[in-house]
């Protein structure tokens, strides 16, 4: 549903064969990142908006020293999951590359197999290093990640 158009956008912005094609996509929004921020945003309670605007804040100072500080799980969250959907996406970067000096990690594994020659060393390697950067993420962000999911209520 989005392809199409996504990529007569960055036809149109000349974009193609490039890597702002491969990333900008994952920044505008992965939707169900979009679904987890704004799940969070309406937990938050009315009351601490309501208090900051008593206490004389603007909009913007709402913003940046209440909401932000306390959206900091969901948004480390969110960004890991459009990271970690970039990371593992495949047919959006090989329709919107050509040159093999563009290809990401996932094209590349897809080009080591072929009808006439099957290296499955190769392939598994080339898995087991896309898969070393995922894990060394979730290690780093995995309080993040629990404290976010803890704060939506979408834990078990």
């Amino acid at each position: 549903m989005t392809l199409v158009p996504l990529y007569t956008m960055m036809r149109q912005f000349h974009l193609t064969n490039t890597y702002w094609a491969i990333f900008l996509p994952y920044v505008l929004g992965v939707p169900y990142t979009i679904f987890l921020m704004r799940q969070y945003f309406r937990s938050l309670p009315s009351e601490v908006f309501a208090a900051a605007r008593v206490d004389g804040c603007s909009e913007w100072k709402i913003l940046t020293r209440i909401l932000i500080p306390m959206a900091k799980p969901i948004i480390v969250t969110a960004t890991l999951i459009a990271f970690v959907f970039g990371w593992n996406n495949f047919l959006w970067p090989l329709i919107v590359t050509d040159s093999n000096a563009k290809q990401v990690l996932t094209v590349a594994t897809a080009g080591l197999q072929s009808a006439f020659n099957d290296q499955w060393n190769l392939v598994l390697a080339a898995s087991l290093v896309s898969l070393v950067p995922l894990l060394v993420i979730f290690a780093v962000f995995q309080k993040h990640i629990v404290r976010s999911l803890q704060l939506t209520g979408v834990n078990r």
